[in-house]
Formats: structure tokens, C-alpha cells, sequence
């Protein structure tokens, strides 16, 4: 994935230096504690430190001196988390606008792949059509960074016999992971991406590691989120969009939403390229 386009954050080399160590102190209230500890014994060192003479004992000045001290570092130091602290909030924005970048980047190059489709004619239109699954899983896995595996399975048969077959896939990261096994329905009618292709495309779910949704063994698998997404139009399923990551956290909502303008993009692609019977040479689809 190209690196987004960063904002160039500044801070001072002493919030630098010092904005780690003041934040992991203030979030602990170790600056809220020692300012009311030191105030607190300030007034009690003052007020006991009087001699029967009504004098002020040796030794207080230094006392009253370090406590006075101690409440002034804290207060610099509690100052200095809050600039890291906003300093941290604006990287993070910046960080996040760029990403949200490069995902409308990735899924505009995809419409471009789908809107050349109308430049083609007959034998050609279909060559190129047969490719769409390739562009599809290659704009979804740029999308993101780290070990990401996109994938595209074509479905097949009706209700109850339904097959998820032919997976194309695209890695990034370091991934070598393709797995051919279909989803069989008549095998696995309980499994959870039959509903998925039944409901909205809308509402797929992420899942990462721990949870055990879908009997996903993560001690066995090279990923530890995932993300599935239903390819239709209409009524029409075409087949499911499913990216995985190998870094829980990795697949962010902008993402998820990008994914979701891919497939959509592709399954009207499909539908718009269909003769007007509705049957595909090379994709079929569920009666529901």
C-alpha cells in the first residue's frame, strides 16, 4: 500500500523527550498526588516547625523548598503531558485522513477497472470480465498494510446447495497462504456465511481474534482478523469479498466501507455486462 501523504506534526524537543514519561505519570495520577501530598505538607511543616519560643525551627526553609519544588515540577510536567497529549490527537488525525485517502485512491482505480469494461466488445468484453476477480482482490488487499490476503469466491447453485468455489486471491505483507477448499453448503449448512449471503451487504461483521465465531482455530490460521462482505446487486449474489489481516485492530471502518464500494462496483459491473436473461457464462447466481 503507498504511504498516505502525512501532515508534518512539530513539537518541541522537550515534549518530545519528556511527553512519553509525563503522560504514563499523569494517567496514573502520580502529578494530582504529589501536588496535593506536597501542598498538604507544606502547611503541615509550616504550621508544626514552631518552637515554644514561637520560632521557626533549623532545617524547615529546605523542607518547604523541596515541596514547593515538587509542586512546580508537577505542574510543568502535567502541562508538558497535555501538549503530547494533543500532539499524539493530531498525529492520529493526520494518520487517519491519510488512510481514508489512500482507501478512496484504491477504490476509485477499481471503478476505473470496472468502467473500462464498457470500452470492450463481444469476445474482448468477456476477456476482460473474466479478469475483473483479479482486479477486485488486488484494489482490496492494497487497501492495507501488514499481512493482508484478499480473496474472491464465485458462487454457484440455489439455496441449499449453494457452492463458494474458485478463490482468486491477492497477498501483501509477506503472505503465502491461498487456500483452495470451496464452501459447500450441503457440507456446511450451518456455517455462517450463508447467512451473510443472504442478508444485506450491509451488515457483515468483523471478526478478530479471540472470538470463536465461525469455529475459526486462530492458533492454526496466518491471521487474526477478518472481514467478509456479500458481492451483489439486487437479488443477484455473485460471490463473497473477504480480506484478513494478521494484526488484530488492522481492518478500520473507512476500510471496511472501501470494500464494501468495491464489491458493490463489481457486482453491478457484473449485472450491467449480463445478457437480459440474467445468466452469466462465467458466474451464476442465487434464486431466493
Amino acid at each position: 500500500m503507498p504511504e498516505p501523504d502525512y501532515p508534518n506534526i512539530h513539537a518541541s524537543l522537550l515534549v518530545k523527550r519528556l511527553g512519553p514519561l509525563a503522560m504514563w505519570l499523569k494517567e496514573r495520577f502520580i502529578f494530582t498526588i504529589v501536588s496535593s501530598v506536597s501542598a498538604l505538607s507544606t502547611v503541615l511543616v509550616t504550621a508544626l516547625a514552631v518552637g515554644q519560643d514561637g520560632k521557626r525551627l533549623p532545617g524547615v526553609v529546605p523542607w518547604i523548598i523541596v515541596f514547593a519544588s515538587l509542586i512546580a515540577l508537577s505542574t510543568i510536567l502535567d502541562s508538558i503531558a497535555d501538549k503530547y497529549d494533543k500532539v499524539l490527537d493530531e498525529t492520529k488525525l493526520a494518520i487517519s485522513e491519510g488512510d481514508a485517502d489512500v482507501k478512496v485512491a484504491d477504490l476509485n482505480k477499481f471503478i476505473q477497472k470496472c468502467a473500462l469494461i464498457s470500452t470492450r466488445k463481444n469476445a474482448a468484453r468477456q476477456a476482460y470480465l473474466d479478469l475483473l476477480p483479479e482486479f477486485l482482490v488486488s484494489a482490496a488487499a492494497s487497501s492495507f498494510s501488514g499481512g493482508t490476503r484478499a480473496t474472491y469466491y464465485t458462487l454457484s447453485g440455489t439455496k441449499g446447495s449453494r457452492i463458494l468455489s474458485n478463490p482468486v486471491h491477492d497477498l501483501q505483507g509477506g503472505r503465502t497462504d491461498q487456500p483452495e477448499r470451496p464452501f459447500v453448503e450441503k457440507d456446511s449448512p450451518d456455517n455462517t456465511i450463508w447467512n451473510l449471503v443472504d442478508r444485506a451487504d450491509t451488515e457483515p461483521i468483523l471478526v478478530e481474534a479471540p472470538d470463536a465465531r465461525d469455529g475459526v482455530n486462530w492458533e492454526k490460521v496466518s491471521y487474526k482478523t477478518y472481514y467478509t462482505v456479500p458481492v451483489k446487486c439486487g437479488n443477484k449474489v455473485y460471490g463473497v469479498l473477504s480480506v484478513n489481516s494478521d494484526a488484530t485492530g488492522s481492518i478500520s471502518g473507512s476500510q471496511r466501507r472501501a470494500l464494501l464500494g468495491m464489491a458493490r462496483a463489481y457486482a453491478l459491473t457484473r449485472a450491467l455486462c449480463e445478457p437480459s436473461s440474467g445468466k452469466s457464462q462465467n458466474s451464476k447466481t442465487v434464486n431466493r
